[in-house]
This record gives structure tokens, C-alpha cells and sequence, in this order.
């Protein structure tokens, strides 16, 4: 595979792109590099547990969502189905996310 084509790549290309505040504005450049690869889905990502940067609001993230127009399979974050889990040892997972 070379340049930006997936020619020759016969696998599923899934792309996982992750937003925060400081690079939110590169959001039309890094679309339009997406849909030059034309992967067969597009995660639109900002972090949800608790880590040293704020997320993105879910209006931010539409915002970015809208620059994908040649794209199908797109879902971010906050559009995606979260699936009941139960911890294994409530305890441990408490002490490293406090916010179950």
C-alpha cells in the first residue's frame, strides 16, 4: 500500500482519530485524509475516562462529524452503543477509575 490509496489492501481498515481542544481545528484536513484512505469505518473519538485533557462536548464532536461527507460507517463516541460490563473486582476497578 503505498501514498494514501488502501489498493491492494483486501482486510477491514477501520480508523480510530482522537480529539481534544488542541487539535479539534485539524478536524477538515484529517477528514478529508480519511476519506482519501476510504476505510470501511471511522471512529470520531475524544476521551471519556478520566485523564489529564477535558473531552470534547457532544456538539463539538457533530461539529467534526460534519466534515465527513464522502464517508459511510462513521460513529463517534458519543453515538456509539456501550456495552454493560461488570467488573471483575469492583474493588480494583474503583481504585483505578473512581468514575465507574
Amino acid at each position: 500500500m503505498g501514498g494514501r490509496s488502501r489498493e491492494g489492501y483486501r482486510g477491514k481498515l477501520a480508523l480510530q482519530m482522537m480529539f481534544v481542544e488542541v487539535n479539534k481545528g485539524y478536524a477538515p484536513e484529517m477528514m478529508r485524509i480519511a476519506e482519501e484512505l476510504s476505510p470501511d469505518e471511522v471512529q470520531i473519538n475524544t476521551p471519556l475516562r478520566p485523564c489529564a485533557v477535558k473531552p470534547l462536548t457532544p456538539e463539538e464532536i457533530a461539529a467534526i462529524r460534519q466534515e465527513v461527507t464522502g464517508l459511510k460507517g462513521v460513529v463517534t463516541v458519543y453515538e456509539a452503543l456501550r456495552p454493560e460490563v461488570t467488573p471483575f473486582n469492583l474493588k480494583e476497578t474503583l481504585r483505578r477509575r473512581p468514575k465507574l
